[in-house]
């Protein structure tokens, strides 16, 4: 039975098969499937494992398979000269210029308004704009604490609902007058995709 074969038998020691009877068993493979490379009777007879004669015989349908191939299909081992066509260029830094800033001017009894992102660039865009004589407003949505001192003007959201956000600008307008700009900074969600479409709604 063939399970009980392995690979690494010896044909003559484990299976009795001597060379002769070697060469006819495999005669009779050819028989039923012409299509096998004619294995070489002394190459044969050096093989002692059927893994050493199946290597043998898999290594030989390959040899046959690349001598059949067609001119058009056998790759082009011809060597190409190059020569000093090829560019080489090294890469190098680049000083770049200054980005271009925008000259963000506000009316008077204006504010910019300006979304809470939870990070330290909300407190640094706010001091800028300061800077520059710009009245902000900081507004935080209830997924964030709010993490700036209480010098900067601040509103914090208590909930998502539209009708909160509109009482909340209101009051804002009466305080501080209108609004003259609106900068978003989009927080950090950690992928919480449902925080995200919140946030995009109300701005």
């Amino acid at each position: 039975p063939a399970e009980m074969l392995d690979l690494s038998m010896d044909m003559e020691a484990d299976l009795g098969i001597d060379s002769i009877k070697r060469v006819e068993i495999l005669g009779g493979l050819l028989e039923l499937y012409p299509d096998l490379p004619r294995p070489n009777p002394e190459e044969l007879a050096q093989l002692a494992t059927l893994e050493q004669i199946a290597e043998y015989m898999r290594n030989q349908a390959e040899t046959v398979e690349r001598s059949n191939l067609s001119p058009l299909e056998k790759p082009d081992m011809s060597t190409t000269e190059v020569g000093d066509k090829i560019l080489r260029l090294p890469v190098q830094l680049k000083p770049l210029p200054q980005p271009d800033s925008l000259d963000l001017t506000i009316p008077e009894n204006h504010f910019v308004l300006i979304t809470n992102d939870g990070s330290e660039v909300t407190h640094r865009l706010v001091a800028k704009l300061a800077d520059k004589g710009c009245k902000t407003v900081v507004l935080t949505f209830p997924c964030l604490e709010s993490n700036l001192s209480e010098e900067i003007a601040q509103i914090r959201l208590n909930d998502w609902h539209e009708e909160t956000l509109q009482e909340h600008l209101t009051e804002l307008t009466t305080k501080f007058g209108c609004v003259g700009g609106f900068i978003h900074l989009h927080p950090n969600s950690n992928n919480n995709l449902g925080m995200d479409k919140a946030i995009v709604q109300h701005v």
